[in-house]
């Protein structure tokens, strides 16, 4: 793929081919018309010098609109927390945590004895 200082418009096309759907749907039309019609987003009229940087540029903003609406809705989600950082829990791990130290203390003193 060149890059964009080189041929915007050929780096243009392979991004579109390489990144944007494309789908033929089944119709009663002849097959090259649909083949024509699947590709028709990736260079839109009425120019043809830079249809493909046109075609990337809508769609790059499209799919930009998108995400940041995604983004959006993604955030803005509610979740109930964890059942791990609910208090009683936290509290029954600290307790089990003291009685686990008291039995190994409880231990070493009962070696020391011996």
């Amino acid at each position: 793929m060149p890059s964009a200082t080189v041929c915007s418009e050929s780096a243009a096309l392979y991004k579109q081919l390489l990144l944007r759907p494309l789908a033929v749907t089944a119709k009663e039309e002849p097959a090259d018309v649909q083949l024509v019609e699947a590709f028709a987003d990736l260079c839109p009229l009425p120019d043809g010098a830079t249809a493909f940087n046109r075609g990337w540029l809508q769609f790059s903003s499209q799919q930009a609109t998108e995400a940041a609406a995604a983004r959006h809705r993604f955030l803005g989600r509610y979740e109930w927390p964890s059942v791990w950082e609910t208090a009683e829990v936290q509290q029954t791990l600290l307790e089990m945590h003291f009685e686990e130290q008291k039995r190994a203390a409880d231990f070493q003193e009962s070696k020391v004895v011996l």
